[in-house]
């Protein structure tokens, strides 16, 4: 590495939480606790390398090093990621943390139904993650494909032709979703109304799993 680089820390902690059920971790049929950690683990650095493809807009990077650890608890397992890197630390440890603790989801959730990500914190600054619903995208209500900048119309609890649809959420401004490979932000349009801008040039269908993503500042 060029020793003239200077490199920033930048860190991500989340949580994966099922609170109504005991002894959740050996009764998952993903295999034992070493197995399902390992697989996360491995999905976060693959996240970290593959980095540009989940967030396109993100500046060149050179990552000196980076470390993934859990600390599994009765109700819960804490995920922390922590990278050193010329740019965007902090964006490129909660890119991979997002994706360690999906990774856990998908493994938990055969096990019970109320198991969840909380409070993704980077670097100082707050982040809440929640799968949701998607009712209708723009194209034939089933696919979406969008470049850089693109703005869609976006509707709760409605289908509406041209719009993306999504059930049951409350959306605020700067709110972010993902829907397959896309990376959405939710923005203002002049009538007060919400429109979801596209943030990198990708698609997504209607069956990919979709996320909510909310930035709370301290």
């Amino acid at each position: 590495m060029n020793g003239m680089a200077r490199l920033k820390a930048g860190e991500s902690l989340g949580k994966l939480v099922w609170p109504d059920v005991e002894d959740v971790i050996s009764t998952t049929p993903k295999g034992d606790l070493d197995t399902i950690l390992s697989t996360a683990k491995f999905a976060a650095e693959n996240a970290i390398k593959n980095r540009y493809m989940l967030a396109p807009w993100l500046d060149d990077a050179i990552i000196n090093r980076y470390d993934i650890t859990y600390e599994p608890k009765p109700h819960y397992i804490v995920s922390h990621v922590r990278i050193e890197a010329t740019r965007c630390p902090g964006v490129i440890a909660i890119l991979a943390n997002i994706v360690s603790l999906t990774t856990l989801l998908d493994m938990f959730k055969s096990v019970t139904k109320n198991v969840y990500i909380s409070d993704i914190i980077m670097s100082g600054e707050n982040y809440n993650i929640k799968e949701i619903s998607v009712l209708s995208l723009p194209e034939e209500g089933v696919y979406i494909e969008a470049k850089e900048g693109d703005t869609f119309p976006l509707t709760i609890n409605a289908e509406v032709p041209g719009a993306i649809g999504l059930q049951s959420v409350i959306v605020k401004e700067y709110d972010m979703l993902l829907i397959g490979d896309l990376w959405l932000e939710i923005v203002p349009d002049p009538i007060g109304m919400h429109m979801a801008k596209a943030l990198n040039n990708a698609s997504g269908t209607i069956t990919d799993h979709a996320f909510l993503i909310r930035g709370i500042r301290k």
